[in-house]
């Protein structure tokens, strides 16, 4: 029992090492391959390595920068995004039905949170980027699921169409690094 448990142990190691070196190379192509696709894009139906601008969510995105680019404080977005009963991403997915986590399943729309907001704000795949790899785990080794720092990340440019154009984008870190200071 004991080596049959070693070699299940040792096989399990290499499949899970060739496995994450073949995800890490489609990163570096700039193939997306997450479960899901950030709020204003969609997984491309022809393709699902490839990611769309979603028409249903992509305004929402482009009006939560403009507020923020003119100097709006994320609590303001989220008050706006919260009044007028703007579903947040978890809950627009789960009533899409691209993520079935039960947490969304009574109906209610869930608020948006500060961090998600933020999180958006910093996103560079709004400018037309992929953006993975920020996240990384070797269970295999006992190493849990753990955040990389952004010179880690794989960042491939120009992968699919932008929502927000550099000039925005820009103007929003200007914002938000003035209000961290």
């Amino acid at each position: 029992v004991a080596l049959k448990n070693l070699v299940n142990e040792a096989y399990s190691m290499d499949i899970s090492r060739k496995s994450g070196s073949v995800l890490r190379e489609k990163q570096r192509r700039g193939e997306f391959i997450g479960a899901y696709a950030s709020y204003g894009y969609l997984r491309d139906p022809r393709d699902v390595h490839k990611i769309i601008i979603d028409p249903e969510t992509a305004p929402i995105v482009q009006e939560i920068f403009r507020r923020v680019a003119e100097g709006e404080a994320v609590r303001s977005v989220l008050r706006w995004l919260n009044t007028e009963g703007i579903p947040s991403p978890g809950t627009y997915r789960y009533q899409k039905g691209i993520c079935l986590d039960k947490r969304f399943a009574d109906g209610t729309v869930h608020p948006w949170g500060q961090e998600t907001v933020k999180m958006m704000l910093a996103n560079p795949v709004y400018l037309g980027h992929m953006v993975q790899g920020r996240r990384r785990s070797q269970l295999y080794a006992g190493m849990p699921d753990r955040r990389m720092p952004p010179s880690e990340w794989t960042v491939v440019e120009n992968t699919h169409k932008p929502i927000i154009d550099r000039d925005t984008f820009d103007r929003v870190q200007a914002v938000r690094q003035a209000d961290r200071e």
